[in-house]
């Protein structure tokens, strides 16, 4: 029997999937990016956020590579995200149809680091 002191629980991993654009990326401040996919294309995207300010909102879509190093996203609605990746995180910067995902006074523009 185990001792109830000695248990570890284990959280089990999210699998993104195998593309060199999965992953899991957080700007600290609210926001959380999760992109999912095992290409270059058809990558879903996801984002989430919820600030101290007051900011909230949230976009999600397919994504495809449009450059080295860079994914586009469009919504249904118009909300378009460029996501550019570095080492160990990600620049996103929105259109302007995005005021609708999350206000007018917030943006998801910013800088998102990879979680591991």
């Amino acid at each position: 029997m185990m001792d109830s002191l000695n248990e570890v629980g284990v959280e089990e991993a999210e699998d993104y999937g195998s593309s060199v654009y999965s992953g899991r990326f957080n700007n600290y401040t609210g926001g959380i990016l999760t992109v999912k996919g095992s290409g270059t294309d058809n990558l879903e995207v996801r984002l989430e956020y919820n600030s101290s300010d007051g900011c909230t909102g949230s976009a999600s879509g397919t994504a495809r590579e449009i450059a080295n190093h860079k994914i586009k996203m469009k919504t249904s609605d118009g909300c378009t995200l460029n996501i550019r990746y570095s080492t160990g995180f990600v620049t996103i910067e929105e259109s302007a149809g995005c005021s609708s995902a999350h206000g007018s006074d917030c943006s998801f523009d910013g800088i998102y680091s990879k979680q591991h």
